[in-house]
């Protein structure tokens, strides 16, 4: 992290090392206290150890520039493409298949893209307050689980997870196995 953007505080640090040792993480921390830079510390740490960073960041469509801007500060020596909403579909799948270490779109067109996963790999998949992937019935959290269970690190992260019903997290767990 010392070639990061900024000083993270003490939590962020503990969490981004326990979502790095873990490989499949629930960060269920409140609104404001740092979410984004544990993830993007998680894959600082992951590269700093040599791992290929090819990560897939599946956010609200309203959240999509606000990780850009924060990948390019916190993680600065890599190559990340991000999707804005209303993307023509050939331009999607123009930046899918570019290389990139980081991948940020938005869930309506992660959904849409899901089909193409496959010939894109993809080591870590970070999935930050998508709500439609705390219900297992719906065609979201579905396209997310296949991408989740061939990841190699997996984090769902989501403010709210503590105050969820049973079902909503046996959701959000089931996504990190």
């Amino acid at each position: 992290y010392q070639a990061c953007g900024g000083e993270p505080f003490k939590h962020q640090k503990k969490t981004a090392v326990f979502s790095y040792t873990t490989e499949r993480s629930l960060v269920a921390n409140s609104t404001e206290t740092g979410k984004t830079i544990s993830a993007l510390l998680t894959l600082a740490i992951a590269h700093h150890h040599g791992e290929e960073i090819r990560a897939l960041i599946v956010v609200p469509t309203t959240a999509v520039h606000q990780w850009y801007s924060e990948t390019r500060r916190w993680t600065p020596g890599f190559n990340t493409a991000f999707i804005p909403s209303k993307t023509p579909e050939a331009e999607r799948l123009s930046t899918d298949a570019r290389k990139w270490n980081v991948l940020i779109v938005g869930y309506h067109a992660f959904q849409r893209d899901e089909k193409y996963c496959p010939k894109v790999p993809i080591r870590q998949v970070i999935i930050d307050d998508v709500d439609p992937s705390l219900n297992t019935q719906n065609e979201t959290y579905k396209a997310l689980k296949k991408v989740c269970d061939r990841s190699k690190l997996t984090i769902v992260q989501n403010a709210t997870s503590l105050q969820m019903n049973l079902l909503q997290l046996y959701a959000a767990s089931s996504l990190i196995g």
